[in-house]
């Protein structure tokens, strides 16, 4: 009972498979592949019992080892899709939120269009002097929308963080990468790493900035000089979109920190899809 047992004892002298498979988990399969042949297994079992070795013990520990090994990659694929559906829905949210932004961007420029065009054929009118269809236009109003810049600025700076969230979560930003191309895989994760970290910083230091100023228009009931609504409406926009654009920031600086630790990019690799 107390011989010393290696693997060379039950695997084959020339396996076909790598030298990696002298370890405990081969020698685990090789005991699997046994139990579940009767013939081969009491045989086994025989010649083992006769040098003086217990083995229907190490039949039990080979199962019992896989048992744990099954659990264990089990657990890994739940944390794998648990990670991958957190990050769908974090590419989910950014899409949606980029297609508003589109939205409102395509809103302004047709705005701004008919502002100018507007603007254009009132003068033209004007230069016709007393026509009565160009008396008749001009009575229904042509000539430029009517606050037109203040819906402009308003809209825009809703825009501009309305795109941040999928810029940051598929590494859209500009970069140059003519030194960092040259830099070996680690120092180069570790360097992106530090830059999400800036880029969550600044973000999270504007969206508290929009906090604050958003308190304080509404405090002051500012409003916009033509059109009168509140200066506050616009800057909550902006605010609820740079929130997004933050949380989603402080979310890639984990993955740049999983991806230095582990050296898996997988869901990084997912954002460009």
């Amino acid at each position: 009972m107390g011989a010393t047992l290696e693997p060379s004892q039950f695997l084959p002298a020339k396996p076909k498979v790598p030298k990696l498979i002298h370890d405990v988990f081969a020698v685990a399969l090789s005991w699997a592949r046994l139990a579940q042949t009767p013939p081969t297994y009491d045989t086994w079992i025989a010649v083992v019992t006769a040098k003086g070795i217990d083995g229907q013990a190490l039949i039990d520990a080979a199962k019992a080892l896989m048992a744990r090994v099954a659990i264990k990659r089990a657990q890994d694929r739940a944390l794998a899709e648990g990670a991958n559906m957190v990050h769908r829905a974090m590419m989910t949210v950014c899409r949606a939120m980029a297609l508003v932004g589109g939205l409102v961007l395509i809103s302004l420029i047709t705005l701004v269009c008919v502002s100018i065009t507007g603007r254009a054929m009132n003068g033209m009118l004007h230069g016709m002097g007393d026509l009565a269809v160009a008396k008749a236009l001009l009575d229904l109003g042509i000539g430029p929308i009517q606050g037109d810049f203040e819906l402009v600025e308003a809209g825009m700076a809703f825009t501009i963080f309305a795109f941040l969230p999928l810029c940051q979560i598929t590494g859209a930003h500009a970069s140059v990468d003519i030194f960092t191309s040259k830099l070996p895989p680690k120092a180069l994760r570790v360097l992106k790493a530090a830059i999400e970290i800036l880029f969550a910083t600044v973000l999270i230091i504007l969206a508290l900035q929009l906090y604050e100023g958003t308190q304080s228009k509404m405090r002051s009931g500012q409003t916009t000089f033509l059109l009168q609504f509140p200066i506050w409406w616009a800057y909550l926009a902006s605010l609820f979109a740079a929130s997004l654009a933050a949380i989603v920031a402080c979310y890639m600086v984990l993955l740049r920190f999983w991806a230095v630790l582990t050296g898996d990019e997988s869901l990084l690799e997912t954002n460009r899809s």
